[in-house]
């Protein structure tokens, strides 16, 4: 499909052009010595514009599939001692008013400063989903799920929190997705 449209579709359209423009004149489009000429040049360019557009598409597409997301840190306050612990070890994000609750595997629930939006672009999306506007769950925290009214989800978990884990019906279906991809 990119040969069809990057590069034939749009030759076609120039050798048109082209030979419209000659016609217009009175001359030859071969006789010009268009297609030794001017014409390599053109295939040359966009071969070189579809190699861009290419490199750009595994860029963005491919790559971010490859790279193995290492664990980030994330520093908050357990009492007053300031702990960092690595983002693999996290369970549970909870935000309840303007602080961010952690829950981790090794130690009970501390709290940071990181803003959730930030908390979550250093979270392995394979790993950690952004169940509302509050929660962020760690994928082997989830025992269960049930249905609930207008199309949320009420999710069962390992780890007790203050408030219910419940999929807002917007992500409902993109939780759906989530869950089934491993």
């Amino acid at each position: 499909m990119q040969l069809l449209n990057g590069l034939l579709l749009p030759l076609l359209i120039i050798v048109l052009l082209a030979w419209l423009y000659f016609y217009s004149y009175g001359v030859s489009i071969v006789e010009r010595g268009y297609f030794q000429k001017e014409f390599p040049l053109i295939i040359a360019f966009l071969a070189l514009l579809n190699g861009f557009y290419f490199v750009l598409h595994v860029k963005r597409e491919l790559l971010p599939v490859l790279v193995i997301n290492k664990p980030f840190p994330i520093s908050g306050y357990f009492g007053r001692e300031r702990v960092v612990i690595n983002s693999d070890l996290l369970l549970a994000v909870h935000q309840v008013g303007q602080v961010n609750w952690i829950y981790s595997k090794e130690r009970d629930a501390f709290h940071t400063n990181m803003k959730l939006g930030q908390v979550e672009k250093n979270l392995d999306p394979r790993q950690f989903f952004k169940v509302n506007r509050q929660q962020i769950i760690n994928r082997d925290t989830i025992i269960s799920y049930e249905p609930q009214a207008f199309g949320k989800l009420s999710l069962k978990t390992n780890i007790q929190l203050e408030a219910p884990m419940i999929v807002s019906k917007g992500r409902a279906s993109e939780f759906m997705k989530w869950l089934a991809m491993i």
